[in-house]
């Protein structure tokens, strides 16, 4: 059993406690790994213009990426979408 499930199954008092410590594990592992326009052009050695481009196309292909204000975000699993970006 995952060890994170185990700790969650401990702590919890109730079904609804442990879902919602479930939903709180995902959510922030789902954002750790979030990376900017500028974090993804510097991965990549990219103009950030070129960056954005790349996740918006990507966003409208394979609904990859999302926009958090005026930036565009991508998960960190998700950058071999980006490829090839020459």
């Amino acid at each position: 059993m995952n060890i994170l499930l185990r700790r969650l199954i401990e702590q919890s008092s109730s079904v609804e406690e442990l879902a919602e410590l479930a939903y709180e594990a995902g959510f922030n592992e789902a954002l750790d790994g979030l990376l900017s326009t500028s974090d993804v052009a510097s991965r990549l050695s990219i103009s950030t213009r070129r960056a954005r481009a790349l996740i918006v196309n990507r966003h409208i292909k394979y609904n990859v990426g999302i926009r958090l204000g005026t930036d565009w975000f991508i998960h960190e699993r998700h950058l071999k979408t980006l490829e090839p970006y020459q």
